[in-house]
């Protein structure tokens, strides 16, 4: 596929999309994107050209068609696809952000975006107090700097954050491409890429003014070092894996010791038979965490005594609305704990559940949950496979995707709220589902030899 194939759509998403800018924002705003929309399709045409095109023709047919070895990395040809993804993603912000739908959807990107202009006041006047916004006068949350930073470029932090996020989205699904393609091979690079780039709820998220596609980005660096960490020892993918566990405590502390407990898990299993074993010696690494934390200026509280008391608060918090569940559930014991989780899994992975529709925003989630429900049959059936046979393999990216889950299924009270944590391991599930034969290129028998 090439650039010149999908002229006609690409043509008509930028005139509209030049179009809406003009209205809002302008002509000299319009030329300007006309100007960026040139130079962005100019360089992706002209690395398709060096490293996505198609073989010279003598190298092509110097072999049979059923004996070639297509060993061209996952992103070949794709270029035409992430330009497509972007541009969608800026017609996305555009409607979302100049209609009610950004409050309808996501009413928190009204606090990042104030929290954003307050931070900006701060740094051009200290006395400006930021506790009402962070809670403490010391903290700095990573997308409030985000916010101020561009409010303070562009004079304001709604629109450009929201253009911002498109391009992290598709470095994040880029990553997830890579992913897949270390684990499973070529196509299910394609694949798991291609579904986080057009995926529509992940579009939705990462073209409003919110954290999620920072949080992608994140997760999938630490996925990625950590897959070659068990591959081989490097010092870079070991500062890297620390650094991205790092990073998501300034954008979701709560996401950390999933994080760090998937990856240690990961590490310490090498057989199936061994996960009590290694769960057994997590417990005893997040004692000594707790104990000695504090001394060097680690916060052990989620692995406190209140933290099941903390999370059955949590939970209760978001039960509200026509949507809400869970508030009548006492998971303050393990016990309790362990009875919901199920149930709380069930409603994280699958809410809304299309026969159980309830308002406009729930009807339009239908067709992408039918579709989602395929893609975790397609997930469980590699799993179940990859567990007995090669659980090392899929290690990481499996007990960082399982304890999310629980964590998100315990602590999700509201079948909104769980919908968009979802996006969260969405593109871990991708990578799990681009396994399936479904998804791989079916090539013709080699010839047996004579």
């Amino acid at each position: 596929m090439t650039v010149r194939s999908l002229y006609p759509v690409l043509s008509t998403l930028a005139v509209v999309t030049v179009g809406t800018l003009g209205f809002i924002e302008g002509p000299l705003v319009a030329l300007g994107v006309v100007g960026a929309l040139i130079v962005v399709a100019a360089a992706l045409m002209l690395v398709q050209r060096r490293d996505g095109g198609p073989p010279p023709r003598a190298v092509a047919s110097a072999l049979p068609p059923a004996l070639e070895e297509d060993v061209s990395p996952f992103y070949r040809g794709l270029a035409p696809m992430v330009v497509l993804a972007l541009l969608l993603r800026v017609v996305m912000v555009f409607l979302t952000n100049a209609t009610e739908l950004w409050m309808e959807f996501a009413p928190d990107s009204h606090y990042w975006m104030l929290s954003g202009a307050a931070l900006l006041d701060h740094w051009r006047d200290p006395l400006v107090p930021l506790t009402p916004w962070f809670g403490s006068e010391d903290a700095r949350p990573f997308y409030a700097v985000v916010n101020a930073l561009l409010a303070a470029v562009f004079g304001a932090s709604r629109y450009p954050p929201s253009l911002l996020n498109g391009p992290i989205n598709v470095w994040a699904a880029f990553n997830f491409g890579r992913l897949a393609e270390m684990i499973y091979g070529r196509e299910a690079g394609r694949w798991t890429f291609l579904g986080g780039l057009f995926f529509p709820s992940l579009m939705l998220w990462s073209s409003m003014n919110i954290r999620e596609a920072w949080s992608f980005l994140v997760i999938s660096f630490v996925l990625l070092s950590a897959h070659r960490l068990r591959q081989r020892f490097s010092p870079w993918d070991a500062a890297l894996l620390l650094g991205s566990i790092a990073a998501m405590y300034s954008i979701r502390s709560y996401l950390v010791p999933l994080l760090f407990g998937g990856v240690v898990l990961s590490y310490l299993v090498v057989r199936v038979r061994q996960l009590p074993y290694a769960l057994f010696s997590l417990a005893l690494i997040l004692v000594l965490a707790q104990s000695v934390g504090q001394n060097f200026g680690l916060d052990p509280a989620i692995l406190s005594e209140d933290s099941l008391e903390t999370v059955d608060e949590l939970r209760r918090g978001l039960a509200y609305g026509g949507s809400a569940y869970g508030a009548e559930v006492d998971t303050r014991t393990v016990a309790g704990s362990l009875a919901y989780l199920p149930e709380g899994i069930a409603r994280f992975l699958l809410g809304p559940y299309p026969w159980a529709v309830r308002s406009w925003r729930q009807m339009l989630t239908v067709p992408e949950s039918l579709l989602w429900y395929w893609i975790v049959v397609l997930a469980g059936l590699a799993l179940a496979r990859d567990l007995r046979k090669r659980l090392t393999r899929v290690a990481p990216s499996f007990f960082v995707l399982l304890l999310v889950t629980a964590g998100y299924g315990l602590v999700s009270g509201n079948e909104g709220t769980a919908y968009r944590h979802r996006a969260q391991i969405m593109m871990i599930v991708f990578v799990f589902a681009s396994s399936h034969p479904v998804f791989q290129r079916r090539r013709p028998a080699r010839p047996a030899p004579a």
